[in-house]
């Protein structure tokens, strides 16, 4: 192996003691990683960690013998947990995806705790760095948000995070485990363009190459590259305003001190200290705008968080519900959970949009239409909206009693909501004024499922 990274990594493996714990999903490049590290000599020390997220039956079952199979035949200890990913998801409001990333590095970091392991390894790849780069894009990023996926950083155990494989692409691996007859399971799921990812694996990036050449992939891990030079800069000159603020409270006065670029920049760390992550672009805005805001006023964060306008600090609390617990901030492409429901949303050009849903199971709607946040909820009493194609407001109430929804499941129907109120009547009536229109650039299809329900076609 030739790499760089490889080699620094080894070299801080190296230097330290304890155990080392290589996180191993089974697929190539964790397959692949770990034959590498024992080839180095460090078999000894590495203890492979599984994490089932008990999402796709049989298939994740099949993983994890795999990876305590390939550990047995390497002589190398696995650690297998099982996590409840869909009940993470509904509780905190995140994505499938979000939530299962969230724990396995909650996993990975429990475990470096038990084991006072020196290093944790994952086996990102310099592909994996440009699909982040591209999907942070689309998102609409700050520039430290372009640092995408850091090739070390600390964990709150204080095991080092290495990710060795980091300049290596993807073709490479391939390579190398054809000559060593290495073999690794695939995951069907990464093949499934719902996720937004995967659009990016299997359609844009490929575009990107066959238009600028293979060296796109280089020029992407490049820009992550700057990126990260520009977020350390950014965190030196925010870290004093910081010092004078505590994770639940930034007086006005500090932020009002600052000039706006770095009063932006210091509400996004801010927010970070208690999140772990960068609030996005919306939310970015949104919090800026709270600072010449009504006292009182408020920036939701996600199901379990507001920022608070008080009137000489922003504070953060707990959500207080104005929305029935029963529900979930939609902030990213992803799939969604309430009880035996399920809602998956996904943003994509209004050209590439052949069929705009029936209003039954899939809606598709503009996304420039929405004002605020969207909130997946139970209705309330009172609440109306101008349904497609009406000429006036109707009652929701009224709604679901034209559709001949059974009084005693009435009062527990969802609707997807926005800060003007109902958006959809979930499997019943679109709200006029989130129509795709001629002049709509982006959209937003969404389709709801229960359990005993497939997911439709359209995404």
């Amino acid at each position: 192996m030739t790499s760089a990274r490889f080699r620094e990594a080894c070299m801080v493996l190296s230097q330290q003691q304890g155990t080392i714990l290589v996180g191993s999903s089974g697929g190539l490049d964790s397959t692949a990683l770990t034959h590498l590290l024992v080839e180095q000599g460090f078999g000894p020390r590495l203890k492979l960690v599984h994490v089932h997220h008990g999402l796709r039956g049989s298939d994740a079952d099949a993983d994890q013998s795999f990876v305590e199979a390939l550990g047995r035949s390497l002589g190398v200890d696995v650690v297998s947990r099982s996590v409840a990913t869909l009940d993470v998801a509904k509780r905190t409001g995140k994505g499938i995806e979000a939530a299962a990333r969230h724990l396995r590095y909650e996993v990975m970091n429990d475990i470096a705790v038990a084991e006072r392991a020196a290093a944790v390894c994952t086996a990102h790849t310099a592909d994996d760095q440009a699909e982040t780069v591209l999907l942070r894009i689309s998102r609409g990023t700050g520039i430290e948000g372009l640092a995408s996926i850091q090739a070390s950083r600390l964990l709150p155990s204080g095991a080092v995070l290495l990710r060795p494989l980091l300049d290596v692409r993807r073709t490479d691996i391939l390579d190398l485990a054809a000559v060593h007859g290495w073999s690794w399971r695939e995951d069907s799921s990464n093949v499934d363009q719902y996720f937004t990812r995967n659009r990016i694996r299997h359609t844009v990036l490929p575009f990107l190459k066959e238009t600028f050449g293979d060296s796109i992939i280089g020029q992407l891990c490049g820009l992550a590259s700057s990126g990260a030079q520009a977020a350390e800069i950014i965190d030196d000159v925010c870290a004093p305003c910081l010092e004078r603020m505590s994770p639940s409270e930034a007086p006005l006065s500090v932020l009002e001190s600052c000039s706006p670029a770095v009063r932006t920049a210091v509400l996004r760390r801010w927010i970070r200290l208690t999140l772990g992550e960068m609030p996005s672009a919306i939310v970015t805005a949104r919090l800026t705008a709270l600072l010449t805001a009504a006292p009182g006023s408020k920036v939701t964060l996600n199901a379990s968080l507001n920022v608070i306008r008080e009137r000489r600090s922003l504070v953060l609390s707990a959500a207080t519900i104005d929305i029935l617990s029963d529900s979930l901030v939609i902030q990213d492409d992803g799939v969604y959970v309430l009880g035996h429901h399920h809602l998956a949303i996904a943003t994509k050009p209004a050209s590439l949009v052949s069929d705009f849903g029936t209003g039954k199971d899939t809606i598709v709607i503009d996304k420039r239409a929405i004002s605020g946040h969207l909130v997946w909820r139970v209705w309330h009493h009172g609440e109306s909206f101008k349904p497609f194609g009406a000429h006036g407001r109707k009652l929701v109430s009224d709604t679901l009693t034209d559709a001949k929804v059974p009084t005693v499941s009435r009062d527990e129907y969802r609707i997807l909501a926005d800060d003007q109120g109902p958006v959809w009547i979930c499997g019943l009536r679109l709200a006029d004024r989130v129509k795709v229109t001629p002049a709509t650039d982006d959209v937003y299809v969404i389709n709801v499922w229960s359990n005993e329900q497939q997911q439709s076609g359209i995404l």
